[in-house]
This record gives structure tokens, C-alpha cells and sequence, in this order.
């Protein structure tokens, strides 16, 4: 039994594709947190409280699909 990490995709497969999953990483991200700074703002959070948490929500979302 082996204790190494597994990896579910090969590594070849993510250096040939790096470009086209950062772009969609970035859009994801760009997405989110443009949608969460909007509803933050219609409950009635200041701009600077709705981008600050809008980040860090987006942020938190990303990491728990990896």
C-alpha cells in the first residue's frame, strides 16, 4: 500500500491544458464574486464590505471544488 498522493488527473494532461483552466478558474472566480458583491449590495452592505466579503467567500467556494 502505497502512501503517496494519487493524483485524479494526469500531470501532462493539466501543464497542456494550463491556459485554458485558468481562464476558466478566472471567469468562475470573476463570476462569483461580481454575483455576491450585487447581493451584498441589494441587502444594504457598503461597497467596501460587499467586495472584501464577496473575496473571501469566493475564495472559500473555490478551494472546497479542489
Amino acid at each position: 500500500m502505497s502512501l503517496t498522493p494519487q493524483l485524479c488527473v494526469p500531470q501532462a494532461y493539466v501543464w497542456f491544458h494550463a491556459a485554458g483552466l485558468l481562464q476558466a478558474l478566472v471567469v468562475v472566480f470573476v463570476v462569483k464574486v461580481a454575483t455576491m458583491i450585487l447581493i451584498m449590495r441589494m441587502f444594504g452592505f457598503m461597497g467596501s464590505a460587499a467586495i472584501t466579503s464577496a473575496v473571501a467567500l469566493a475564495q472559500v467556494t473555490e478551494y472546497s471544488l479542489m
